[in-house]
């Protein structure tokens, strides 16, 4: 008797560890161990005993109160109330305990119509389990030998054999599946699904166990997010949450892990393809132990996860190339699914559907199993969380952090909601009811139903001011601390002109309540990009409405202690490593070249430019190129950039750095194509070689310093590459 698995037992069932008083040395005389007992829960054999007339059987003997003597019984599979439908029944039998005391004690055995002829070989992890539990009883070194040398079988094996064929005639019962109450919603009946049949796999909402709130359901939980291929694993208040395959915790036991895996595993995308990286969530210390966490805690991680999913997309773009939608993730990746999984019958089943809850019972996990994604459901190449963004979420949902507005932390969350019902991928959702969803996230960021939201959001932004904030560091944002009341707004009220100045984010925040208000009242469907005066926010107002949405979420948690949240990941990420870095020591020895005057330009340059690079000390790039027949350096500047932009800082986004680095490998070789042309023709071809470009040449300049790229160096460094025979284009250029 392994204890520990006694005390789990008691947990899954609501039983205080105290229901096992004590648990000592025991000896059965005219008894003897048989593995003659099928277990369809492990798909293996499981303990017995038999009648000995000459023999005498060395165990554990527990005392338990009367609450932990029910959960043995349900542990064992004992129906008090129907013993004949038991998996085990019990007989009471004369004991000798390890101090000499004869007692008397239920000993558990198996039901006769439940057992088989012929030796049934158990999982090595459950005699594995028998023989900790003899070791640490001091049982003696012949029963310990015993137990390790019964012939056993690996779960995996376990899995794919056929069960035996069962003594009694009646097939087994369709399992009971206990619907969820209270919830409004209409029933359908449930559907068995026959073996090797496909179950439609769920896209947007998550999947309840059958139990609801904080209480434990009957069978162990799953929480997994198949859709949500995140490439690196991020911890986050309690929970682990990452690929499946990194997944290095430790598991309830080997039968659950084997389901799950198998189960993950049979999700597909909506092409049929198994997925390459679904994400498992578990207990940061507790790993996979399927214990329903409560209804709160998480409704609070499926928010967080919903914001910091769609806040790792770069913004929209006016050209569709830039957009990388192979890169973009939806709320639906985000949306975690929690199941129960009857280990006993190695069975789900499927509750979907709101209005009419639909329910597909009889779903057996093996490998015939396939659940496959619906056509809407996009599933991105790979997903960056960033871990600083979601645990502040999370503690802010979760109340661990608190303003004097009470008010605040509730409103952050209902903004968040509909950011993420407005990015759900399905067409059942038009664009204007996005737009509505995206409007009422700003009046409850705000708080604010009215047009005075836009001011609201003003004085958000400025609130970034205080710290000196300039234009080149919040170049990310689509606000800008340089914007001013420079803009003009007119429109007619009680049949009179009225005009007003405004910023740009007000001029297009009110362009914005005008659309929603057309549409709420008038049922308008037409006006959906903004082409008004305030350039940055030119766009479709869906995408231009979910990014300063976002971008206003992350500025309101400076109020709860997170002051730099304001910034994209890759700045945060460079603060915190020069955080501790003394400012004397990032300066020594460097050349102070935002301030220095640029160089001589070289002598013998070729037709063909040379590239001088420097990576700034506070953030972001600038270049300059000169060639044959030039007296001074060209300063580098992108051809989308307006005309009018005041700077020629590139930023530190991998985009940014891709088309520079595309810039410069295309001038050495002499390709006249421009960025957006290469990206839209890359099969795989250009990208790699970029990326390693700017890794082995730009970003192995130090900060402060300026490097030079010849094109006979960088035409050098090209050619090697397995990629530049497809980069020179032949057929395929333009």
């Amino acid at each position: 008797m392994h204890v520990p698995e006694v005390l789990r037992a008691f947990k899954e069932r609501g039983l205080p560890e105290t229901s096992l008083l004590e648990s000592v040395p025991a000896m059965a005389p005219g008894l003897r161990l048989v593995w003659n007992y099928y277990s369809e829960g492990r798909r293996a054999g499981a303990a017995n005993v038999m009648r000995s007339a000459a023999g005498s059987l060395e165990g554990v003997a527990l005392r338990v109160t009367a609450e932990g003597f029910k959960g043995l019984d349900r542990k064992e599979g004992y129906r008090r109330a129907s013993p004949a439908r038991s998996s085990y029944n019990r007989r009471l039998r004369k004991v000798y305990l390890a101090n000499r005391e004869t007692v008397h004690a239920w000993v558990y055995k198996a039901n006769p119509k439940k057992t088989k002829r012929k030796p049934q070989k158990p999982l090595k992890s459950y005699v594995d389990l028998m023989v900790q539990g003899s070791k640490a009883h001091n049982l003696s070194a012949g029963h310990v030998a015993h137990l390790e040398a019964i012939e056993t079988v690996e779960i995996e094996r376990a899995l794919r054999q056929t069960p035996p064929e069962r003594n009694d005639k009646d097939s087994p019962p369709m399992k009971t599946l206990r619907l969820p109450t209270g919830s409004g919603a209409a029933k359908a009946a449930h559907t068995p699904v026959k073996p090797g049949d496909e179950a439609a796999a769920p896209a947007a909402a998550a999947i309840a166990p059958a139990a609801e709130g904080d209480s434990q359901p009957k069978e162990p939980v799953l929480i997994f997010a198949p859709y949500l291929p995140l490439r690196e694993p991020v911890l986050a208040g309690s929970w682990w949450i990452g690929p499946l395959k990194r997944f290095e915790g430790v598991w309830r036991d080997d039968r659950f892990q084997a389901l799950v895996r198998m189960f993950i595993g049979s999700f597909r995308d909506a092409r049929g393809q198994p997925l390459d990286n679904p994400a498992l969530i578990a207990h940061k210390d507790r790993g996979a132990d399927g214990i329903w966490p409560g209804a709160a805690p998480l409704a609070n991680l499926q928010l967080a996860l919903d914001f910091a999913v769609l806040d790792a997309n770069r913004p929209w773009e006016m050209d569709e190339v830039k957009r990388q939608g192979s890169l973009t993730a939806t709320s639906d990746n985000a949306r975690l699914v929690v199941w129960s999984i009857d280990t006993a019958d190695a069975s789900i089943a499927l509750r979907d559907g709101v209005m009419v809850e639909t329910i597909v019972g009889g779903l057996h996990i093996d490998e015939k199993l396939v659940m496959r994604a619906l056509t809407e459901l996009h599933i991105p190449h790979g997903v960056m969380v960033a871990p600083d963004l979601l645990v502040a979420l999370l503690a802010v949902f979760s109340g661990e952090r608190t303003v004097s507005d009470a008010t605040l932390a509730k409103r952050l969350s209902i903004a968040t909601t509909w950011l993420a019902q407005a990015w759900r991928n399905t067409d059942s959702i038009r664009p204007v009811e996005r737009i509505v969803m995206l409007k009422t996230g700003f009046e409850a960021l705000t708080n604010d139903s009215e047009r005075s939201a836009g001011g609201r959001l003003d004085t958000l932004f400025a609130e970034l001011l205080t710290e000196g904030v300039t234009d080149a560091v919040a170049e990310e944002l689509l606000w800008r601390p340089s914007d001013k009341d420079d803009l003009t707004r007119t429109w007619v009220a009680g049949g009179q002109e009225k005009t007003v100045k405004c910023t740009p984010l007000n001029h297009w925040f009110q362009s914005f309540t005008d659309v929603r208000n057309a549409i709420i009242h008038e049922g308008s469907t037409s006006n959906m990009d903004y082409a008004g005066p305030a350039e940055r926010y030119r766009g479709p107002y869906i995408f231009i409405a979910e990014r300063l949405l976002r971008e206003s979420i992350r500025v309101t948690l400076r109020q709860f202690g997170f002051p730099d949240l304001w910034k994209t990941y890759p700045m945060r990420l460079i603060a915190k490593a020069l955080k501790d870095v003394p400012l004397e020591k990032l300066l020594k020895g460097a050349e102070k070249a935002e301030d220095a005057s640029l160089p001589s330009v070289p002598n013998g340059l070729e037709a063909r430019p040379v590239y001088l690079v420097e990576r700034r000390r506070s953030a972001g790039w600038r270049a300059w190129t000169a060639r044959h027949g030039s007296d001074r350096w060209h300063v580098v500047r992108f051809p989308e950039w307006p005309p009018n932009r005041s700077d020629a800082i590139i930023g530190d986004d991998a985009t940014s750095l891709m088309r520079l680095t595309a810039m410069i490998l295309a001038d050495a070789s002499g390709d006249d194509r421009s960025y957006d042309e290469l990206y839209r023709g890359d099969f795989g071809n250009y990208q790699g070689m970029w990326h390693r470009f700017r890794d082995e040449h730009l970003l192995t300049i130090d900060r402060g310093q300026r490097g030079l790229l010849s094109p006979t160096q960088v035409l050098a460094w090209a050619t090697a590459q397995p990629e530049y025979d497809a980069f020179l284009g032949g057929d395929d250029r333009g």
